[in-house]
């Protein structure tokens, strides 16, 4: 079996089954959000709209990935592996994860981008991870502002929490859940 690490939404998916056909990918992981641009300044919009996804932000935008990713997973349970994001700033995430991850049947967590130097915020959302079972967690890695070079380096906030990176059967159980539309 052959499974595509990261994607995200194409519209129509149809297009997308066809790519992963041709290309032998029985399954991926699918994340919210997908490509729209035609032109440079569409390109720029919604570069800034996937780092408000990617970073957990809501709005309209947030909103209309949800609804893409759902109907995604609803039409091919069989070749999409769903993971659905959070806020990273939000006052209780170990809700959010409860409520639109584990309550709408995803697989795992992601993907998410905390800004440069405040990795620390990843923390709570490793332990709501790890407090269902370990469910996988995807990080989008960021440069920083600073030619690559960490600003502070070795301040990347605590260790994982005990059990963060369970191993192999956890991501086993995640690969043969099934997904369910909506919180």
């Amino acid at each position: 079996m052959i499974i595509d690490a990261h994607s995200h939404v194409h519209v129509p998916v149809e297009d997308h089954i066809a790519l992963l056909d041709e290309a032998g990918v029985d399954k991926t992981v699918l994340f919210m959000s997908r490509p729209r641009a035609r032109d440079l300044a569409a390109l720029r919009q919604e570069m800034d709209l996937l780092h408000q996804a990617l970073a957990g932000g809501g709005g309209a935008g947030h909103e209309t990935a949800w609804r893409e990713l759902d109907a995604a997973l609803t039409a091919y349970p069989d070749r999409f592996i769903g993971f659905g994001s959070v806020p990273l700033d939000a006052p209780d995430v170990g809700a959010l994860v409860e409520r639109d991850v584990v309550g709408r049947g995803l697989r795992g967590i992601g993907e998410l981008t905390p800004p440069p130097d405040q990795a620390a915020l990843l923390e709570p959302v490793l332990r709501a991870a790890t407090d269902h079972d370990g469910l996988p967690v995807v990080v989008h890695g960021a440069r920083t502002h600073h030619r690559c070079r960490p600003a502070h380096p070795g301040r990347f906030g605590a260790p994982l929490p005990a059990g963060a990176a369970r191993g192999v059967p956890a991501r086993r159980r995640a690969l043969d859940g099934r997904h369910r539309a909506g919180p």
